[in-house]
């Protein structure tokens, strides 16, 4: 035997393969030879490119008929004796080929190609003449004993024997389970000797029939089984190459769910389908990249149907094969399909950038990456772009200098720490896996002209890939909430707003330091909950930033002296196409700073600065940069958050303002303060509260206050002191006083821990003290040591 590439490998009576295709080849090639001479054989073509007329792949094929052109192998000749001892005729192509190998010497071997293959047209072959006057022994397949086919078969070869006057027929028992045959047999034994006997035990203890006991006749529930799973598979290939498999609906509905669950698991998991916190969700490809969509009923039925045939019917109960048109499966068998979802991979988000395991390794191919739970979607020139294990100064000096002196180098950052921050936004989306929560990354231009929106599409371009798809930020909760529950139900990793004038959300608030967002789906009550895993991005010119979101923000300031900035040329390169040009080199250049990081042992960088909820980001952006030798990171946030809060502004204005005319630990009310703001020229009002300046409104002023009861400005704090007289509650302005005597935070009952370098005040009889829950920057305020001070006349 041999094999064949190409038709023009082949024996001539082979070549009528070609009728079948291309696809056929390599074959491997079996020349045969008749006793008369004439050569025929057989072809074994690549698996399931052969499919015969009842829809079945087949595994040798050999010349159809005379007809003028090669005739099918009959009684070939394997072994040639001029006077044999005794003639073995042998079923399949590797059992002759074996018999060959151990047969004694002086028996004749023919083989047979199909039990049948020793007939034509019903009738035996001339070529049986052969066994006149000989012992025959037929060896058939091992499954004689349980084919009721091949057993007839044998029977009635060794009738057709008998017929051309042979001695005697037997039959070889090879005695094995399943379809072990004589080649397989042999091959397992450990060496030539043991070979040789037992093909001799084989020939001596030969019976007079195939088996003991004919197998059971085949009925016609086995015939009605076989036609339905030969026309399922017949109908599996309607078109070439179409290798769906078969469902029929018909079936116990177990199994049917069980069908459905599996094929589109193996066509679709870890690459279009996925659960997305309790849901199943598709990922799509849209103008814009990969996107996370929700799996409604059609789109499942469309995904069914790639992956399989679904047939009316129940597979053993077929009449006339699958003939009957295709049908969906029922609503209840799609629905309990669908609710395995659980059993899908998670998907946290998809990325446009290669993405920083918490080992440090990287990844840089397209594809699910269960490590992450991300889906990476690198653009051709990204995808296995290479990073040094261990960057070297000089890497390290380059990919800073391309970040600074490259890509930033023409934006007008106020000083260095807004240089800091810059290079930390770029990164952000890269080390999104290493961080629990990441802070939201404001660009704030302090001016008009100073390329806040150049600067946004710059970074977008970068991290994603494209210019940024700005949206307007909601102006209500309710529609910030459904915003933010699109944008990460999506999978977004990078989002963009464009044109923000004020950041005060509590629903923003609380999505930025949440590690996962729970929402409820639009239109029902269902909830559904999904990891958050996206890095916000804010452009505007004088960004307000309320306290509470202040706390939660790294700005990006541009500022400068030149009158009509936006008038500014000579720029070093036209962002951000040159951006776009040099991304694979940019995000190169960022991925090395991160693994030098990870080289150099993860350094923390020092702390001046605890930034509360995004202590982990700060650990990891700081010592990036610091490894980067990039200084400025979250230098004068404080100072930053004050100037950007301008309610907090007004609300401390308005707090120093009580404490200079009520006495400090003196009780006062809310409609006293009220007259007092009509005839004082120098009243601050509460943010919002400008009208009380020319009217008395006692009850708005103290809902003002309540907001703001125990929260430190400045120095001072307001206290609600109860109820007095009239029923109107009392309040109190209470303040800080500094101390360089002991540095011992002092003991007071029923009062909040208060960490060093935090001043305090009293527990004061009959009243709790009011929690603090405003710590985060309560670290590193040298200088400062905790005091009691007598605020009398708080009772």
């Amino acid at each position: 035997m041999h094999s064949a590439q190409t038709v023009d490998e082949l024996p001539a009576w082979a070549r009528w393969i070609s009728k079948f295709g291309d696809a056929v080849f390599p074959v491997l090639v079996f020349p045969m030879q008749e006793q008369d001479g004439s050569e025929t054989g057989q072809v074994k073509p690549q698996a399931g490119t052969v499919i015969d007329a009842e829809g079945e792949p087949m595994k040798y094929i050999s010349p159809s008929d005379g007809g003028g052109g090669p005739d099918s192998p009959q009684l070939p000749v394997v072994r040639g004796v001029e006077k044999p001892i005794g003639v073995l005729v042998v079923e399949g192509v590797k059992q002759a080929l074996a018999a060959d190998a151990w047969a004694p010497a002086g028996w004749a071997i023919f083989r047979i190609c199909g039990i049948t293959g020793w007939s034509r047209g019903g009738s035996p072959s001339l070529h049986l003449k052969v066994v006149r006057d000989q012992e025959v022994l037929i060896v058939p397949d091992a499954d004689a004993a349980t084919k009721r086919q091949v057993y007839d078969g044998a029977l009635a070869l060794g009738a057709a024997c008998g017929s051309r006057r042979a001695s005697s027929v037997k039959y070889v028992w090879v005695v094995g389970f399943g379809s072990s045959g004589v080649d397989d047999q042999l091959g397992g034994m450990p060496c030539s000797i043991d070979r040789l006997e037992m093909f001799e035990d084989w020939i001596a203890t030969a019976k007079s029939k195939p088996s003991d006991s004919p197998p059971r006749a085949e009925t016609q529930e086995d015939r009605k089984r076989k036609a339905a799973e030969r026309s399922a598979r017949a109908l599996a290939r309607t078109r070439r190459d179409d290798e769906r498999p078969v469902i029929h609906i018909g079936e116990d509905r177990k199994m049917v769910v069980d069908k459905v669950d599996s094929v589109l698991r193996e066509r679709y998991e870890g690459k279009e389908l996925f659960r997305r916190g309790e849901a199943l969700v598709r990922l799509v490809v849209d103008r814009d990249g990969p996107v996370v969509v929700p799996v409604t009923s059609g789109m499942f039925n469309d995904l069914l149907s790639s992956a399989a045939i679904t047939v009316d019917g129940d597979q053993s109960k077929e009449q006339s094969g699958c003939s009957h048109p295709h049908v969906w499966p029922d609503s209840n068998t799609m629905q309990a399909a669908a609710s395995r979802y659980r059993g899908y991979q998670r998907l946290d988000g998809v990325s446009a950038v290669p993405v920083v395991r918490p080992d440090g390794s990287i990844v840089t191919e397209t594809g699910y990456d269960p490590e992450t739970g991300l889906y990476v979607a690198l653009a051709d020139d990204i995808a296995g772009i290479s990073v040094p294990d261990s960057p070297t100064d000089a890497d390290i000096a380059e990919a800073r200098d391309l970040l600074t002196k490259d890509l930033l180098v023409d934006f007008l950052l106020q000083d260095q720490s807004d240089m800091a921050h810059a290079v930390a936004a770029l990164l952000s989306p890269l080390v999104r896996p290493l961080v629990p929560t990441n802070p939201l990354l404001v660009i704030n231009g302090l001016q008009p002209g100073v390329g806040k929106g150049k600067l946004a599409s710059t970074m977008s371009t970068v991290v994603a890939g494209r210019a940024p798809n700005l949206a307007m930020l909601p102006d209500n909760e309710d529609e910030m909430r459904k915003a933010l529950t699109a944008y990460l139900y999506a999978g977004s990793t990078s989002v963009f707003f464009d044109e923000t004038h004020r950041l005060d959300s509590a629903v923003l608030n609380g999505c930025v330091t949440a590690e996962s967002w729970s929402d409820r789906k639009l239109g029902v009550t269902e909830r559904i909950e999904m990891p958050n895993r996206a890095c916000f991005f804010f452009a505007g010119n004088h960004v307000e930033i309320s306290g509470d979101t202040a706390r939660r923000v790294v700005q990006i300031r541009l500022h400068t002296d030149v009158p009509n900035p936006q008038n500014r040329d000579g720029f070093k390169h036209d962002l951000p196409q040159w951006a776009g040009e040099h991304r694979p080199a940019l995000l190169r250049a960022c991925l090395i700073l991160v693994r030098a990081w990870f080289d150099r042992g993860q350094p923390e960088a020092p702390r001046a600065f605890r930034f509360g909820s995004f202590e982990r980001w700060q650990d990891v952006l700081g010592g990036i940069l610091a490894v980067a030798d990039i200084p400025g990171f979250l230098e004068g946030m404080d100072e930053q958050r004050d100037v950007a809060d301008f309610e907090g502004q007004c609300w401390t204005a308005h707090l120093s303002w009580l404490a200079d005319t009520c006495p400090v630990g003196r009780p006062f009310t809310a409609k006293g303060v009220s007259e007092k703001l009509l005839t004082d020229a120098d009243a601050e009002t509460p943010p919002g509260l400008e009208r009380l300046l020319k009217e008395t409104d006692p009850r708005a002023l103290g809902k003002a206050w309540a907001t703001q009861v125990g929260r430190w400005r400045d120095g001072h704090r307001l206290i609600n002191n109860g109820v007095g007289q009239a029923r109107r509650t009392n309040w109190l302005i209470e303040e800080y006083s500094p101390t360089s005597s002991s540095p011992a935070t002092p003991t007071v009952a029923n009062t909040v821990p208060v960490p060093t370098g935090r001043r305090t005040v009293p527990d004061e009889p009959g009243r709790a003290m009011v929690e603090i829950d405003d710590l985060d920057d309560a670290s590193g305020s040298a200088g400062f040591t905790p005091v009691i001070e007598d605020l009398g006349g708080a009772s």
